[in-house]
């Protein structure tokens, strides 16, 4: 009985023991990168502790690698994209060589080696928290409304930070402080003549070949023909280090060292601290390069990334390589397209790039004294010129000439005055350029006149026509948008053309403003609101506001709220009724008057006998208001023409509440679709005043039918003018609104 049970025990645990190893091609990807992320990991080290600062650039190998380990194992483990690499940062670097310089200019004493460190620290540990607050707080929206041209003018800044720290790398000498002709016929002049050789070549080949080993293999090329050139020559490679073509670094030293090193002095804090800005231009920065790396990536993988998460888990990547001494990193679009296009799929990979970086800082390997001082300048150098190539470039024909003057102006900034200034001038510029641009943006999304849209009121004939031929007088814009001074100033413009009258066209003597799709308004509006209600006055005109938020309402009507020359309608319908209504109040009387139901149907039946014997069959109603005529869902049994008062039609709604769809005044006529179709009432009609209605029953028309069928035609005849004029005036604003 024994044996069921341990085949029933074996049968369990047999997909543990089969669990499906890693594919080989993990680990493969995991060497090939790991490389490359050395390289960065050197170059990086080089760049930052470059020129004077040659004798501590083994610390800077130290600080490079625990981040490459620290930060890289963080984002392995963490980030949404399961293959992604990180590590230190030539950009970033480029930042940092900046604030060290600046440091190791200012500290007293000999051995500056414990405020270059802190320095680095600091990086890394401001970098961290910023990132980690971006991404905590949800910023990457934010973040990506950074316009497209700062963010050039960005990344060529950081172009142009390379290309001066790849020269300082290769010569020990400030590129910028060199006379022409000490950099072309200086003793460091071969070198970095070389280091720009190479880099050419390395652009060239990465644009024309796009394999994932192209980099690596011009990598190892660069070094085996520096080698060969080195010994074939003769000189050997220890007289090519005196000569200056290979770094000459000190012993490697252990993690542990700087540590025992640091002695702390309380003068130094204020002393980092100055390098504040540059310490948030390098974390702003990083921030703009992971969301732009992720959303590459994106694309380049087809998988998602989540661009809050990616800025949460590189801060505190870099919060744990800052304490462990490491300077600011980020996520790597190179070296994970790499790690990806070698056949990493999974997190494996990017731990073992860290687990590679941590082998040689624990063995303290002395990579950087066999590497040319040519070949990493150069590929710095290469770094920098891919960046300054595409902005200042490629991107000469894709931008536009403003956009492309601001990305050359930010870079400009940056070669003069550093890289905060840069940045932030580069923001003013991008946020002016935006406002320019936005402000040509017409805020009215709709524009139409009186005569092109009418209000929900039905009116007799007569005043149907006059409204017709005078609804040009009133003007109608619906806005959408943010009203802010430039495009406030436009529709000021707009205004005073339609109120004083242009282009031939009839002065407006009353423009309703909807606010419905307004998002919001800055104080610099309300001057020209005051402008608009000025032009009001001076043309004997009125501004009336529909659809308000209550916060706005004050601003517009300024401190003549309730004026004559301005209004506030709950909608545009309830507006442009007030206006018609004040356009008909001032019409001449014989042109609008309404002489009764009798007449009406006089002079749509052309016959007076024939007139008076369809009254004949309709049904006097005398009703008083809020009286329901016929409600909603009801049968459609009869129509009703309104003598006198007004009737309006309603629907109820979800919440409970009465909307008017339309509203009738004498000499209208009601419910003859339900009428015509024998559908049920879709909608109510209900007595706003004290009215006198005329009920025609279906079964009174069917009587004149059987009885007098010319006046039943006659009556058709009506019906279907009414529905044309009302399917004309619906395509006529259709087709305004299209225009």
């Amino acid at each position: 009985m024994s044996h069921p049970q341990r085949s029933k025990s074996s049968a369990a645990a047999s997909p543990v023991v089969s669990r499906k190893l890693p594919h080989p091609s993990e680990f493969l990807a995991g060497f090939v990168t790991s490389l490359v992320g050395l390289v960065y990991s050197i170059s990086c080290a080089a760049l930052v502790y470059s020129g004077n600062l040659t004798p501590w650039l083994s610390y800077g190998m130290v600080s490079s690698l625990v981040t490459a380990v620290v930060l890289g194992l963080a984002v392995a483990w963490r980030s949404s994209l399961p293959f992604a690499v990180a590590g230190p940062d030539t950009r970033a670097a480029a930042i940092l060589a900046v604030a060290v310089s600046a440091v190791a200019a200012k500290v007293g004493g000999t051995n500056p080696m414990t405020a270059l460190w802190l320095t680095v620290m600091t990086s890394g540990l401001s970098t961290g928290v910023i990132l980690f607050l971006l991404g905590r707080f949800k910023a990457s929206r934010f973040i990506r409304f950074i316009p497209y041209p700062a963010v050039g003018g960005f990344l060529a800044g950081t172009g142009w930070l390379l290309v001066t720290g790849a020269y300082k790398v290769m010569t020990g000498q400030a590129l910028m402080a060199q006379p022409m002709a000490a950099l072309m016929n200086g003793p460091s002049t071969p070198i970095w003549l070389v280091g720009l050789g190479y880099a050419l070549v390395v652009l060239v080949a990465t644009r024309l070949i796009s394999h994932y080993l192209t980099l690596p293999l011009l990598v190892i090329c660069g070094v085996g023909v520096a080698y060969a050139v080195a010994l074939g020559s003769g000189v050997g490679v220890s007289q090519a280090r005196d000569l200056g073509w290979f770094f000459d670094m000190p012993v490697p030293v252990s993690f542990w060292e700087p540590w025992q090193q640091l002695q702390l002095d309380p003068s130094l804090g204020a002393l980092i601290l100055s390098q504040g800005g540059n310490f948030v231009a390098l974390a702003m920065v990083m921030a703009i390069t992971i969301l732009l790396s992720a959303t590459g990536l994106e694309l380049k993988t087809r998988q998602d990334a989540n661009l809050d998460l990616e800025l949460q888990v590189n801060g505190w990547g870099n919060l744990l390589s800052g304490m462990a001494g490491g300077m600011a990193g980020c996520l790597s679009i190179n070296r994970t397209l790499l790690n990806y296009q070698a056949g990493a799929r999974t997190r494996l990979a990017g731990v073992l790039v860290a687990l590679v970086c941590a082998a040689v800082l624990a063995f303290q390997w002395p990579l950087l004294s066999y590497t040319p001082k040519p070949l990493l300048g150069g590929l710095l150098l290469y770094l920098g010129l891919s960046l300054l190539h595409e902005w200042l470039i490629l991107n000469w024909s894709r931008l536009s000439r403003v956009d492309y003057g601001i990305v050359v102006v930010i870079l400009l900034a940056v070669a003069s005055f550093g890289f905060l200034p840069g940045m932030l001038l580069g923001v003013v510029i991008a946020a002016i350029s935006f406002a320019v641009n936005y402000s040509r943006i017409n805020v009215v999304k709709h524009a139409l006149t009186g005569s092109q849209h009418r209000s929900n009121v039905e009116r007799s004939p007569a005043a149907e026509r006059y409204l017709q031929e005078h609804g040009r007088e009133i003007q109608i814009f619906w806005l959408h948008g943010y009203l802010f001074f430039g495009t406030a100033n436009r529709l000021v413009e707009d205004a005073r053309r339609q109120i004083r009258g242009s282009d031939g066209k009839a002065a407006a003597k009353f423009l309703i403003l909807d606010f419905a799709r307004v998002s919001g308004m800055d104080s610099s509006s309300v001057l020209s609101f005051a402008k608009m209600r000025q032009i009001a006055r001076q043309q004997d005109s009125v501004i009336l506001f529909s659809r308000v938020p209550a916060s706005l309402a004050d601003k517009l009507h300024g401190e003549s709220n309730g004026s004559e020359r301005t209004r506030t309608f709950h909608d545009v319908d309830r507006a442009l009724e007030w206006c018609e209504d004040q356009l008909l109040e001032n019409a001449d009387r014989e042109r609008t008057q309404y002489n009764g139901l009798l007449d009406l149907v006089n002079q749509q039946f052309g016959s007076n006998t024939m007139a008076r014997a369809f009254v004949e069959y309709l049904e006097r109603l005398d009703v008083t208001a809020g009286t329901y005529l016929c409600r909603e869902g009801e049968a459609s049994t009869s129509l009703f023409f309104v003598e006198r008062g007004r009737i309006s039609v309603t629907v109820e709604l979800a919440n409970g509440q009465q909307k008017r769809l339309r509203s009738m005044g004498a000499g209208t006529v009601v419910g003859e679709m339900g009428l015509i179709l024998g559908t049920p009432r879709s909608a109510a009609v209900v007595a706003d005043l004290d009215s006198r209605v005329y009920r025609l029953t279906a079964e009174s028309l069917r009587q004149i039918q059987l009885e007098v069928p010319e006046i039943a035609a006659a009556f058709q005849q009506f019906l279907l003018r009414l529905l044309a004029r009302r399917l004309v005036a619906a395509n006529g604003e259709i087709k305004a609104l299209l225009d």
